[in-house]
C-alpha cells in the first residue's frame, strides 16, 4: 500500500472504471512512477489491455518513438509536420479500443519526443469514453522540457494528480519497515533529511539499515540525476548553485552573484533557471529546495574549488 496517496490512487481507479486521462506530476522521487505502477495493477484486475512504455531523452530525436513503442505500431513517414502519423496512430488506438477496453501508461513524458506527446493530447480530447484511458507521469522541474506540449497535455487531461510529500507521521513508519531495528534518533534523522520526498526518504533508509553514513550514501544513490539537471541548465547555473551550496540558504541575490563572479542580471537569470528546475527555491532569497540536493552539488565540486569558495565566502560573510 503506499502511503498516504488515497486520493491518488482514488482517482486512478476511477480512471480505470470510467475511461479518461489522468496526469500525474511531480518533482523527481514524489512516487509518481510508483503510482502509474498503481494504475497498471488496477487496469489489469479490470481486464483492461494494459500498455505501458517510458520515455528516455536518448529518444527525444526519434519523431514518434514513444508512440510506436506504446502501440507496437509503426507511424508512417511523411513530410507534414506528423499530422498523417497522429491521424493514422489514433485511428490505430481507436481501432484497438473497439474490440478491448485499453489503459495506456506512459511515465516519464517530460522526455518524449513532440509527435508522440502531441498525440497523446490530441487522444485525450477526441478519443473519450470508457473504453480508453490514459495514465500519464511528468517530472516537473526538468529545464529542456517541452512546456507548451505538457501544458497542452495537462489542459486535454481528465485530471491532473500531484503528489504531496509525504508527512512525518508516515515517513516514519515507512522508515521503521525500511530500516527495522535502526535506532530511533537515526530514525528520526532519516525523516527529517528525507523532507516528505519518499524516494530520498527510501535511500536514506537503506543507508541506515547497512550502517553507512546517512547524507553521503544517500547523495551517491541521488547525484547522477542532480547532476545532471543543474548541468542542463548551464554553466552560469552551475556557478550558482554551488555559490548557494557555499553560502548556506537565505542568501541574497548580491552575495550570489559576488561569489559566482556573474554580475547581478546574469546571476539572477541564472537563479530563475534553477528555481524552474527545482534545485532553488526562494524570492529575493535563495535556498536549496532540499537539503540532499545542497549536499550533491557540495560532493561535487573537487577539493580545490571547495576550499576557494569558501575562503571567500568567508570574507563576503
Amino acid at each position: 500500500m503506499l502511503a498516504e496517496r488515497h486520493a491518488e490512487l482514488t482517482a486512478l481507479a476511477q480512471l480505470v472504471g470510467d475511461g479518461g486521462t489522468v496526469v500525474v506530476e511531480g518533482p523527481a522521487g514524489i512516487g509518481k512512477s510508483a503510482l502509474l505502477a498503481a494504475a497498471q495493477a488496477l487496469g489489469t484486475e479490470a481486464g483492461r489491455t494494459v500498455l505501458c512504455v517510458r520515455a528516455t531523452r536518448l529518444e527525444r530525436a526519434f519523431a514518434f518513438g514513444v508512440a510506436e513503442q506504446l502501440l507496437g505500431v509503426t507511424a508512417p513517414a511523411a513530410d507534414d509536420g506528423g499530422l498523417t502519423g497522429i491521424r493514422q496512430l489514433t485511428d490505430a488506438v481507436q481501432d484497438r479500443a473497439a474490440t478491448t477496453d485499453l489503459l495506456l501508461v506512459v511515465d516519464d513524458a517530460q522526455w518524449s519526443d513532440p509527435e508522440s506527446l502531441r498525440l497523446l493530447a490530441y487522444v485525450a480530447r477526441r478519443l473519450t469514453g470508457p473504453a480508453l484511458a490514459l495514465a500519464i507521469g511528468v517530472r516537473t522541474g526538468e529545464p529542456d522540457a517541452p512546456r507548451e506540449l505538457l501544458a497542452a497535455l495537462g489542459d486535454a487531461a481528465t485530471l491532473v494528480v500531484r503528489p504531496r510529500p509525504l508527512s512525518d507521521a508516515a515517513a516514519a513508519a515507512l522508515v521503521e519497515s525500511w530500516a527495522d531495528g535502526v535506532a530511533s534518533a537515526l530514525r528520526a534523522s532519516c525523516v527529517r533529511t528525507a523532507d516528505g520526498n519518499p524516494l530520498y526518504l527510501r535511500e536514506l533508509s537503506r543507508a541506515a539499515a547497512d550502517g553507512r553514513d546517512l547524507v553521503p550514501d544517500a547523495v551517491t544513490g541521488l547525484g547522477a540525476d542532480v547532476e545532471r539537471r543543474i548541468a542542463a541548465a548551464g554553466s552560469e547555473a552551475e556557478r550558482v548553485a554551488r555559490a548557494v551550496a557555499v553560502l548556506g540558504d537565505g542568501v541574497t541575490l548580491g552575495a550570489v552573484a559576488t561569489l559566482s563572479g556573474l554580475d547581478p542580471a546574469a546571476a539572477g537569470a541564472a537563479a530563475t533557471t534553477l528555481q524552474r528546475s527545482e534545485i532553488l527555491a526562494g524570492s529575493g532569497t535563495y535556498r536549496f529546495t532540499h537539503p540532499l540536493l545542497r549536499a550533491v552539488v557540495e560532493d561535487g565540486m573537487d577539493d580545490g574549488t571547495a576550499l576557494t569558495l569558501r575562503r571567500a565566502a568567508a570574507e563576503l560573510l
